[in-house]
């Protein structure tokens, strides 16, 4: 069997029924139809991360004009989050999407499919980003002033490199502070990661198929995947190093802060995914977008 066979078959053997996660899905806030960007921020057994994480963006938010969706994923259903959320302004958009009662199945790749496709969302931009990462107060406008000179994606952040925050620092910050991130002590583990968060044109998600569930379980290297998927969109390709993904304008200087955990555990099998992709040839790998895509025509 072929590297190709084998990815198509295991999309169809594990192919999602999206309309059933959707009958285990609810939602608190208004999610608002016309909005210029949706953020996905999926949280499994990380509240207090999620909410550091929402309390820097939401000041970014604030700073724009855009109308901007949050969607808070949690598998958890945890009433932290929940308090947090209620007690915010009106005018505050944020929405909870409640998806504890399909955690037994999470994956960061289903969680990030699962918005898009039960809010039907039609903004011009998807933003996925994880819920360990601050912002500081100029990643939304950044961002937009940077999505204007990108033709493909973007990933929001100087340097393609995340500055990681002491441990000391992490727990002031999950513990209630608002710190100013630009005078924390900050380490660099090195630049060219796929994730942390990336901003997608809605079409390009779609015309990619996604994410994929059926092939990363749990924590897993998703975004690689997804990223490749995307380059072949734009052009034939031999390595990942050569992508087309945009990058924040230096002179901006946007900058996201990790906030410290201990790494978790990949499956090893699941990282053969990822070789397997990379040593097709571009017409193999237009083969599989559209294979995958005629799974779920009705998406």
């Amino acid at each position: 069997m072929t590297y190709l066979d084998s990815i198509k078959e295991a999309y169809k053997r594990n192919k999602i029924d999206y309309n059933e996660i959707f009958a285990k899905v609810n939602y608190i806030g208004s999610y608002q139809e016309d909005a210029y960007m949706d953020i996905v921020i999926p949280s499994l057994g990380r509240e207090k991360y999620v909410v550091s994480t929402l309390k820097y963006l939401l000041k970014s938010i604030s700073l724009t004009d855009k109308k901007i969706n949050v969607i808070i994923e949690d598998f958890d259903n945890s009433n932290f989050v929940i308090n947090y959320i209620k007690s915010l302004p009106s005018s505050v958009k944020v929405v909870y999407l409640d998806c504890s009662k399909i955690r037994e199945n999470f994956s960061r790749s289903m969680a990030m499919n699962v918005p898009v496709y039960y809010f039907k969302s039609r903004s011009k931009y998807l933003m996925f980003h994880d819920c360990d990462l601050l912002v500081d107060s100029s990643f939304i406008k950044n961002t937009v002033s940077n999505l204007k000179n990108t033709k493909t994606w973007l990933q929001p952040y100087t340097e393609k490199r995340v500055s990681n925050l002491t441990n000391k620092d992490s727990q002031s910050i999950m513990n209630g502070d608002f710190l100013d991130l630009g005078k924390l002590e900050v380490s660099h583990p090195g630049s060219g990661a796929p994730g942390g968060s990336i901003v997608v044109p809605n079409q390009l998600f779609r015309s990619v198929g996604g994410y994929d569930p059926e092939l990363f379980h749990s924590y897993a290297p998703e975004d690689s995947f997804f990223w490749t998927k995307m380059e072949s969109m734009f052009s034939k390709f031999n390595y990942i190093s050569n992508c087309h993904v945009g990058s924040a304008n230096y002179s901006l200087n946007t900058t996201v802060y990790h906030l410290n955990h201990p790494q978790g555990f990949i499956p090893p099998e699941v990282i053969d995914y990822n070789r397997m992709l990379w040593q097709f040839t571009h017409d193999e790998r237009q083969e599989l977008i559209a294979y995958k895509n005629s799974l779920y025509e009705k998406l």
